[in-house]
């Protein structure tokens, strides 16, 4: 009789240890999928960003022609005043 009590339990804990380790693989399995989303989602705000950082300069460089393009000519303005 003991020894049925001491296998049972030693089959109890067995399954214990095996559903423990099925749920822990499905966790990781879980926790790779999220990695894999984020790192997608990683690439695509790094090309979102390098896109608008491209864009940011052509603006930047078509500011600079606008503000500057005006001064010769107000210089000049301001000679001929004199």
């Amino acid at each position: 009789m003991q020894q049925n009590l001491t296998c049972e339990r030693w089959q109890n804990y067995n399954n214990e240890l095996v559903k423990c380790i099925e749920d822990l693989k499905e966790k990781r399995e879980e926790v790779n999928r999220q990695i894999l989303q984020d790192e997608e989602e990683k690439q695509k705000i790094q090309n979102d960003l390098r896109i608008l950082t491209e864009r940011l300069s052509r603006i930047n460089d078509s500011l600079a022609r606008k503000v500057c393009a005006p001064l010769p000519a107000l210089v000049r303005l301001a000679l001929c005043a004199q």
